[in-house]
């Protein structure tokens, strides 16, 4: 493992937890003048180069944004109550955060309301496996990875790889740029809109309709549902470099040129 000469940074100057007009009882904080939990908030930095991401917790949503070359910026935030507790690893420039939430004694639960939000260098490849919540990223270029039981993944003007699973969730995407797409839901929708012709834009739904819209073009084209609407309006071509592959068991299917 690469020694890791790289200094902490805090973006104030030093790891803070955000804890303003708030008192600490038996390990939660709480508002003052109020029964609810305060949120907390810990932010810090990490100057070290980065080529990959890697994010595995039980439950919370995930916000991945392009930052500076050679460092990575961290947020967690909790609003419960409860804590998130993330282990650091870099083994040489591949930086993996794993953990889940504590509650107020200290004992691992399940869920809880937590946000983690990165910001990487664009080239970045993330990667992230979480039981249950939503995942955006946007404006990165390197792979993008996401395996989840339950959430749903927002992608903004991606430009790397693509591999999206979930068994209940959905996968919205916008501006892609990415030349290969790979998104599977046992139950919810993909909708897909390209900035630029995929070379291999693949999806599979059990239950869920499939929506892909790409540059005006011509497509070499599979898409079938076994009960739904199938609606293509794309130009077809065997010959075509470009491959569109939409299938549902139960949904509607439309390809489109945008």
């Amino acid at each position: 493992m690469k020694a890791l000469r790289a200094a902490w940074i805090a973006f104030g100057g030093a790891v803070t937890v955000a804890l303003v007009g708030a008192g600490t009882v038996g390990g939660r904080v709480w508002l003052s003048g109020s029964d609810e939990p305060a949120p907390q908030t810990v932010r810090y930095s990490r100057v070290h180069a980065v080529t990959e991401v890697v994010v595995e917790f039980d439950s919370g949503h995930v916000l991945v944004g392009a930052g500076g070359n050679g460092r990575v910026d961290v947020e967690r935030r909790t609003r419960d109550g409860r804590t998130l507790d993330l282990k650091e690893t870099w083994d040489g420039d591949r930086l993996r955060l794993a953990g889940g939430c504590r509650d107020g004694d200290g004992d691992r639960v399940t869920r809880c309301e937590a946000e983690v939000v990165l910001r990487v260098p664009a080239g970045t490849g993330i990667e992230v496996r979480a039981d249950t919540g939503d995942v955006t990223v946007a404006g990165l270029t390197g792979a993008v990875s996401w395996t989840s039981g339950s959430g749903d993944l927002d992608l903004r003007g991606v430009g790397g790889r693509v591999r999206a699973t979930t068994v209940s969730g959905e996968v919205t995407a916008t501006a892609l740029r990415s030349p290969a797409v790979d998104a599977r839901t046992n139950t919810g929708d993909v909708r897909l809109a390209f900035a630029a012709a995929p070379g291999r834009a693949a999806v599979t739904t059990n239950t869920g309709d499939i929506v892909v819209t790409v540059p005006q073009g011509r497509y070499r084209i599979g898409a079938d549902t076994v009960s739904g609407r199938r609606d293509v309006t794309v130009p077809a071509d065997a010959a075509s470099p470009s491959v569109l592959e939409a299938r549902s068991n139960s949904g509607d299917v439309r390809l489109r040129a945008g």
